[in-house]
C-alpha cells in the first residue's frame, strides 16, 4: 500500500512539473503571438483603410455615373 502511494505521489509531482513547464511554454508562445499580431495589426489597419478607400472611390464613380446619365 505504501509503495503505490508513493508511486501516486511520484506521479503527480511529475505531473505538476509537466503542467508548470507546459503553462510556461503556452504563456512564451502567448507572448510571441501578441508581438506578432501587433505587427500584423498595422498592415490589417492598412488593408482595411485601402478597402474602405476604394470602396468609396467605387460608390464616388457609380454616383457619378448615373449623375451623368441623368443630367
Amino acid at each position: 500500500m505504501k509503495l503505490n502511494a508513493a508511486a501516486i505521489r511520484h506521479s503527480l509531482a511529475e505531473r505538476e512539473a509537466e503542467e508548470k513547464f507546459l503553462e510556461k511554454l503556452f504563456q512564451e508562445q502567448q507572448k510571441q503571438l501578441r508581438q506578432k499580431k501587433h505587427i500584423s495589426r498595422s498592415w490589417v489597419d492598412l488593408l482595411m483603410m485601402a478597402e474602405c478607400a476604394m470602396l468609396v472611390l467605387l460608390i464616388g464613380i457609380a454616383w457619378l455615373i448615373m449623375w451623368l446619365w441623368r443630367g
